[in-house]
């Protein structure tokens, strides 16, 4: 499986250019943020790392986020990435900027 490590790196926005890219990433991450599994995620990564900390110290809690920020972070690309290939699979055009 490959790691997306930013928006840079998702295929199906290789052709675009840089300000179109942008556009697609930014109108696609605010639908994003209205999702409410992401902040159920959100919500249970800083419920966890607050455990962590209060039962094993601050090593343990930088530990885990360390481990699982990249872990979140390609729970998030890949959802945008089948967003935005709904996009061009439907053909829909951003109206808005």
């Amino acid at each position: 499986m490959k790691l997306y490590w930013s928006y840079n790196s998702i295929p199906e926005l290789k052709h675009l250019p840089e300000a179109e890219r942008r556009r697609l990433v930014q109108f696609y991450w605010r639908r994003l943020m209205c999702k409410w599994q992401l902040w159920v995620l959100v919500i249970l990564y800083g419920f966890m790392i607050s455990w962590i900390h209060s039962s094993y110290g601050f090593l343990a809690a930088f530990l885990v986020i360390v481990i699982l920020a990249p872990i979140k972070l390609q729970i998030i690309m890949i959802t945008m990435r089948a967003m935005i290939k709904a996009h061009f699979r439907e053909g829909r055009h951003i109206v808005d900027g």
